[in-house]
C-alpha cells in the first residue's frame, strides 16, 4: 500500500522525521546504508531571499540530517546537485544556501557536484533513453536516497515535486535539449534512480510562474511517503492543478508501474489540505506560447540529429 504522511512544519523534527520512517518500513534498509544520498531542491545559485518557495531550506535539511544521523551514525551523507548553465553551478548553490554548515556540523558529509564527479554509461531501456543512459557513477552504487523537494508550479510540467527534483541528478550542465521530451525523460530518470524515501514540503511551496518567478504559497506542510509517483499525484489534486494535466504523471505511473504497483493510497492527516484555495498557475494564452516553443524545439532537434547523421556519411 502506497502511504503518505502529512505533518505541519512545527511537528517537523528529528524525532517525528526517525518515527515516520519507522512507519513507513524503511527503518532497517535505513540503519544498514553506508550511504545515504540526500538530494534538496536547488533550482538556482541566486539567495532566496525575497522568494522563499524557491529552493529547499536549510532547516529542514538539517532537521532531515539529524533524523536520520540518529537512525544511522556511520555512514556518508552527500548532499547532490547538480551544474544547471554556467550562472547555476552546484558550487555556488551549495555556497549561496548556507549548505556549509552542514558539513562543519558532520565531518561525515560531502556536498556532491553531480556534473564534476565520475559519470558513467549505463544500460538502459526507457522510453527517451532507448538502450544507454550516462548518469552520475554515484547512481550505479547501493545507496539510500532520499529526494527532498519542494511542492511548486512549473511552466513546462504544470507540478515540480519529488519527480521533477531527479531531473537535477542529470549530470550535464545544460538540460534544455530534454524539455520537448520532458515527461519521457522524468519517467526514465525515476526509474533509473529510485527513490527510498519522498520528502515533499510546503513550506513555503509557489504558485505562478514557477519554478522561479512565481509568487511564495506558505501551507506550513510537510509530507514523507514511500512512493513518489502517488506522492506528486496526491499533491497535484490537492493544490487544484489537475485540470491542467501535468503531462508527466501518466507516464511516470505506467513506466515506474514494475516499482510502485497502482494499489490502495493511504494518506494520514489528509485534512491538513482539505478546503486550501488551488494554487495559481500560468495563464492560457502563455501555456499556448510554451507548447509552441516546445514544439519547435523539438522540431529543430530533429533537424540536428539528421545533419550530423549525414555529415557522418
Amino acid at each position: 500500500m502506497a502511504t503518505i504522511y502529512l505533518m505541519k512544519q512545527t511537528n517537523f523534527s528529528a524525532e517525528s522525521f526517525q518515527q515516520t520512517v519507522e512507519n513507513l518500513g524503511l527503518m532497517d534498509k535505513l540503519q544498514r546504508s553506508e550511504k545515504i544520498v540526500l538530494k534538496p531542491n536547488l533550482t538556482t545559485a541566486q539567495k532566496d531571499d525575497h522568494h522563499k518557495g524557491v529552493t529547499t531550506p536549510l532547516w529542514i535539511m538539517e532537521l532531515v540530517i539529524e533524523g536520520v544521523r540518529g537512525i544511522n551514525g556511520h555512514a556518508k551523507i552527500l548532499v547532490v546537485e547538480s551544474d544547471c548553465g554556467k550562472e547555476n553551478r552546484a558550487r555556488d548553490k551549495f555556497v549561496n544556501h548556507g549548505m556549509q554548515t552542514l558539513v562543519e556540523k558532520d565531518r561525515n558529509l560531502e556536498l556532491y557536484n553531480l556534473s564534476e564527479n565520475p559519470i558513467s554509461t549505463f544500460d538502459f531501456q526507457g522510453s527517451y533513453f532507448r538502450r544507454k543512459i550516462e548518469m552520475p557513477s554515484l547512481f550505479g552504487e547501493e545507496i539510500f536516497f532520499i529526494s527532498l523537494a519542494k511542492a511548486k508550479t512549473h511552466q513546462l510540467t504544470v507540478f515540480s515535486g519529488i519527480l521533477k527534483n531527479q531531473f537535477g541528478c542529470l549530470p550535464m550542465s545544460d538540460k534544455t535539449s530534454y524539455h520537448p521530451y520532458i515527461s519521457k525523460v522524468l519517467a526514465d530518470v525515476n526509474a533509473f534512480i529510485l527513490p527510498s524515501l519522498s520528502i515533499l514540503e510546503v513550506c513555503p511551496g509557489m504558485e505562478g510562474s514557477g519554478p522561479l518567478h512565481g509568487q511564495d504559497r506558505d501551507l506550513g506542510i510537510i509530507s514523507l511517503s514511500d512512493n513518489p509517483v502517488e506522492l506528486d499525484a496526491f499533491f497535484i489534486a490537492a493544490l487544484g492543478l489537475s485540470r491542467y494535466q501535468p503531462p508527466y504523471i501518466t507516464q511516470s505511473r505506467e513506466q515506474l508501474r514494475a516499482f510502485y504497483p497502482m494499489e490502495p493510497l493511504q494518506v494520514f492527516h489528509k485534512d491538513l489540505l482539505e478546503g486550501i484555495v488551488p494554487f495559481l498557475y500560468i495563464p492560457k494564452r502563455k501555456r499556448k506560447k510554451i507548447q509552441a516553443g516546445l514544439l519547435v524545439q523539438k522540431f529543430g532537434l530533429l533537424i540536428e540529429r539528421v545533419g550530423k547523421r549525414l555529415q557522418r556519411k
